[in-house]
């Protein structure tokens, strides 16, 4: 397919995107994160992020749910370990670096390996404080444990607008090969053929708009191909419909 039908691709599905709501539009990590307090805020967004690994967004917001529950029941009972002691700022580096990773384990047990994501995120937190601020730069993002390029762009893009490079994930890695822009073996492959077609301002828009229709229409198994606005173009659709 050649790359001039790449905008037309990205804005058909942006265009049918406006007509319909995916999970990822309710319950997407940079929805998840409560606090009015910006730091804060970014410390909850990297942490959705890191719950968002190989695991479905309705999945991921329960988990941050729980957290900010269990966090804030905690805070009431060993009063002198917590601080930020409120529903949206009680999920923050302090609180966490006060909790076990067993504990931290148990109310994000809803999510696929939640054993090794408790400890990423008691980690994390201990990296965090021991820079002294969030970290701002790809470099000292992809520091943390269990967070790569994906997050990491996701995480500088809403936490500090900064657009350094597109976030693929399954969904996205999907799409984009079925429709026949890529073919491609892997999310990472994607990434960097899908930033040689697009320029770097649309970068922003692909992730969302990509994930959520590949969330609703182009689905895994059984893709909606009748309803797909690309069914005309698409190198699959005609074995779908």
């Amino acid at each position: 397919m050649q790359i001039n039908n790449a905008l037309h691709i990205l804005e058909m599905i942006k265009e049918q995107r406006k007509s319909t709501t995916a999970p990822v539009d309710t319950m997407g990590c940079n929805v998840l994160a409560r606090s009015k307090n910006k730091e804060i805020w970014r410390f909850q967004l990297l942490i959705s992020l890191i719950l968002s690994s190989q695991t479905k967004d309705e999945m991921t917001a329960k988990a941050m749910s729980f957290l900010f529950d269990g966090l804030l029941k905690k805070s009431e009972i060993v009063d002198n370990l917590y601080i930020n002691k409120t529903s949206e700022d009680v999920l923050c580096i302090e609180n966490i670096i006060n909790t076990s990773f067993q504990d931290i384990a148990i109310l994000i047990r809803c999510v696929g390996f939640h054993n090794k994501k408790a400890v990423y995120i008691k980690k994390t937190a201990e990296k965090i404080h021991s820079f002294g601020k969030m970290p701002d730069t790809l470099e000292m993002v992809c520091s943390l444990p269990g967070v790569g390029n994906k997050m990491a762009f996701l995480y500088l893009y809403y936490g500090f607008s900064k657009i350094l490079g597109i976030s693929v994930d399954t969904h996205v890695h999907r799409v984009f090969n079925r429709i026949g822009l890529v073919e491609t073996k892997t999310p990472e492959n994607t990434r960097k053929k899908l930033e040689k077609i697009y320029d770097k301002e649309l970068w922003k828009d692909i992730n969302k708009n990509v994930v959520g229709f590949g969330q609703v229409v182009c689905l895994p198994i059984k893709p909606k191909c009748k309803n797909c606005c690309l069914k005309n173009i698409c190198k699959s659709s005609k074995y779908n419909f």
